[in-house]
């Protein structure tokens, strides 16, 4: 018998008993159980990588979301990746139990999206919102030192320090700036946290002696 009307969601309980046509009625059957379940999964959403996060992802980074809410358990979930802009799957997870998911194999330097599909045991589907990453495992490239030239001599005890303002795709990019007396930066006498700026006015004043100078790059991503 199929049932109608049809039933709203809840749980219900069914038996069966036989009559012959001499009108004995034998016994029920066992019970059974069943559930109607028409909602797909509820309070399913992204946790980490946050939405647009470039900082420390890394090529296999843990997706993280927050686990379904549900009647029909068991839930799975499955994960899909693209590349950003492109709608082909790039890694996909298969159905899984766990509410997080290692990526597998590395991600390429690039932007993906991910989204996470949760199924519960009567076969309803919920999708999470999209959201998206970046991939960047490569630092920006050495400035290259403008000013003061190499080996130049100048009365400024605090001389203006210039260099390549560096491009990367996780803008924007920080400088660090080392002085130092020893050419191995064993002695560093004067150091500028990081800054936006591809240029630094020394300060305090330097005395005078033999100095020398060094810069490094950090990218948006946290690359060095």
């Amino acid at each position: 018998w199929e049932v109608t009307p049809a039933l709203p969601d809840n749980v219900y309980y069914w038996r069966v008993c036989a009559k012959d046509n001499a009108g004995n009625i034998g016994e029920n059957s066992e019970v059974r159980k069943f559930r109607v379940d028409t909602l797909p999964p509820e309070n399913v959403f992204l946790i980490w990588p946050e939405n647009g996060r470039i900082a420390g992802v890394g090529a296999q980074p843990n997706l993280d979301w927050n686990p379904a809410v549900d009647n029909s358990l068991p839930v799975l979930y499955r994960v899909l990746i693209n590349r950003k802009g492109v709608t082909e799957n790039y890694r996909d997870s298969g159905w899984i139990t766990d509410d997080n998911w290692v990526v597998t194999p590395s991600l390429p330097d690039n932007d993906y999206e991910w989204r996470v599909l949760a199924k519960d045991n009567a076969g309803n589907v919920f999708e999470t919102a999209t959201w998206w990453f970046r991939v960047e495992t490569q630092p920006p490239a050495p400035p290259q030192l403008y000013q003061p030239e190499n080996r130049e001599n100048t009365n400024d005890t605090t001389p203006l320090l210039s260099w390549e303002n560096v491009w990367d795709v996780s803008q924007p990019v920080l400088f660090y700036v080392w002085v130092a007396t020893a050419p191995d930066f064993t002695n560093v006498v004067r150091e500028n946290g990081w800054r936006a700026e591809n240029w630094w006015e020394v300060t305090p004043a330097l005395p005078d002696n033999v100095y020398y100078w060094r810069v490094c790059a950090k990218d948006n991503a946290g690359n060095i």
